[in-house]
């Protein structure tokens, strides 16, 4: 029996590319996965974040 990964990989942003987005640094975006402040899900070890969850977390941020 063969199980499939259903979920597509651009489906996701990684950590860089979510960096990149938002204008933070990857330090910083660890710390938000790991508080619980941005959600993410780890594959092989390495974070994924939806679209979606990204810009919920920057819906959330205080405006100047």
């Amino acid at each position: 029996m063969v199980i499939k990964n259903t979920r597509r990989s651009e489906d996701y942003l990684t950590v860089t590319e979510a960096c990149r987005k938002v204008g933070l640094c990857r330090t910083t975006l660890y710390r938000l996965i790991h508080s619980g402040q941005l959600k993410a899900i780890q594959f092989g070890g390495k974070y994924q974040i939806t679209p979606q969850n990204l810009q919920s977390f920057v819906d959330k941020l205080p405006t100047t």
